[in-house]
């Protein structure tokens, strides 16, 4: 009977985090890096890094975290918009694709490396507290800044035009039928927020109504690619020499580095915040005792392995928590979830060239949108002018320069309007040592 359920919640446990991961790889993994660069598709080599960073991370945070419940780790959904910043002052300055990716990839190999050897210096000397002078409304507005970029990332994987000669008549349609159903999606969830599953049943019955409603048309699968409504299915085809043939590292440009070392700190230092938000999330969703340090410890580890795989990681708090009610609970079942990752590779390609580009957009639109709606619309009339100020100048700077600067200048607010108002700062709650643990 013990083995019987053993059995049942590895399954279980399983399909859940698959079916998370899958919305995720589909929409966000091919965007990790430009995905075009001097004339070459990329989604394909985008996407096998995301996965081969999922089974690491996955493997690692699962294995090495010291709180007790299953943990899921992966790649960091909020830096894709950081790396494609890198990427695109890459572009700009080589002049092939080889060079242009190869030269992103060394550098978001140095920030990564650096960002794990910060999360270890925080763990070994427990100094995590120190992103307690954080000001929250300056995170607010910077996580709002995230959001739309987001927003705008889903834009994109509609209006794809600039490679195919078409009318813009079909995506304009496509858009409209996404805004239509992330406001449709935004307020269900609401109604429906003890329902854990919500958005891969509302994510499944997008594609089940999409291909009704062409199909009883009498349409087929060559006319929705012909009209942009699905992918083409060539820009997906997965094979190491495919991949292998972007990377060449003779090719690294010193200057390129010296010239994205502003864009490297914002994104090192963004990285840093999440840990502060996420596992103190997890430990009073779940109930669990925590200790941060060492969290930021295996934060480290995690990043050292996922440097040499092309992108940062995280532990993720969300799918975590919905990872342990289906069925999870154990490092067992995280790492066992972690290596049945390894088939997305094959299975990855061939549902994204299914997948209504509608689905695809929703996706990052969805969270950007939730992102900017809790950080910043649901705090009207609950945080006073002076913090809505703070919110919207981070975001702005966060958005239009980089997120460190959206938090730089978000605290020099805050602490101003603490001068001038004798306000508090509103930090962020951070858990640290075993003396100060949830119980």
């Amino acid at each position: 009977m013990e083995q019987k359920n053993v059995l049942i919640s590895v399954i279980s446990s399983i399909f859940v985090l698959w079916t998370l991961n899958t919305l995720d790889l589909l929409s966000v993994g091919t965007n990790i890096y430009k995905q075009n660069s001097h004339g070459d598709r990329l989604e394909s080599f985008n996407m096998t890094i995301y996965i081969i960073v999922l089974v690491a991370a996955q493997c690692i945070y699962g294995g090495f975290s010291k709180i007790n419940a299953g943990i899921c780790g992966g790649p960091i959904y909020e830096a894709a918009s950081m790396t494609r910043d890198i990427h695109e002052k890459c572009e700009k300055l080589t002049s092939t694709s080889t060079e242009s990716v190869s030269n992103a990839l060394a550098i978001v190999f140095i920030s990564t490396i650096i960002f794990s050897f910060i999360s270890y210096l925080l763990g070994r000397f427990k100094a995590g507290k120190i992103f307690e002078f954080i000001p929250k409304t300056a995170i607010y507005g910077v996580v709002s800044s995230i959001g739309l970029k987001l927003f705008w990332d889903g834009k994109d994987e509609i209006y794809v035009i600039e490679r195919i000669n078409t009318t813009n008549y079909n995506l304009d349609l496509c858009f409209a039928v996404t805004i239509v159903l992330i406001i449709l999606a935004y307020f269900l969830e609401r109604k429906f927020s003890g329902y854990i599953f919500f958005l891969p049943v509302f994510s499944f019955m997008i594609v089940v109504s999409f291909y009704i409603f062409f199909f009883s048309l009498g349409y087929n699968m060559n006319y929705l690619r012909e009209n942009l409504f699905i992918p083409h299915a060539e820009d997906l085809n997965m094979s190491m020499k495919g991949f292998t043939k972007f990377i060449d590292f003779s090719k690294f440009k010193l200057s390129i580095l010296i010239a994205c070392i502003p864009k490297m700190a914002s994104m090192i230092f963004t990285n840093l915040i999440h840990i502060t938000v996420n596992v103190p999330g997890f430990s009073t969703l779940m109930n669990v005792s925590i200790n941060l340090s060492d969290e930021f410890k295996t934060q480290s580890y995690g990043n050292l392995i996922t440097a040499f795989l092309g992108y940062p990681s995280y532990f993720i708090n969300c799918t975590s928590y919905i990872y342990n009610k289906s069925g999870g609970t154990s490092k067992f079942y995280s790492i066992t979830a972690g290596f049945s990752m390894i088939l997305m590779l094959y299975l990855g390609p061939k549902a994204r060239i299914i997948l209504p580009r509608i689905l695809l957009a929703f996706i990052p639109m969805y969270f950007g949108i939730c992102f900017v709606m809790s950080n910043f619309v649901e705090q009207i009339g609950q945080l006073p002018i002076s913090d809505l100020v703070i919110i919207i100048v981070s975001c702005i700077m966060g958005f239009f320069v980089n997120a460190f600067s959206g938090l730089l200048v978000g605290t020099f607010l805050s602490m101003l309007f603490n001068y001038l108002y004798k306000k508090p700062l509103y930090p962020i709650n951070i858990i640290e040592d075993t003396e100060e643990k949830i119980k």
